[in-house]
């Protein structure tokens, strides 16, 4: 059976935020959702893509705050 890979730092982020990637690439990155998957993939076409720092620097504070509204940070 083959390894699944762990999901992106991007990805985890999102998740812990508890928000879909439309709502994130809409709010957070203004770029098309398209372009979020990417960023989330680590890949276009076959090419690395790298996520901008602010967008990361903003996902780690979203999911950090959502994380202690919750009572999990």
């Amino acid at each position: 059976m083959p390894e699944q890979s762990s999901p992106s730092p991007l990805r985890q982020l999102r998740e812990l935020s508890g928000h879909s990637a439309a709502w994130c690439a809409a709010h957070v990155g203004h770029v098309s959702l398209r372009s979020w998957n990417y960023w989330e993939s680590g890949t276009k076409q076959g090419h690395p893509v790298r996520v901008p720092e602010e967008v990361m620097q903003t996902m780690q504070r979203l999911a950090a705050a959502v994380q202690q509204v919750l009572g999990k940070a």
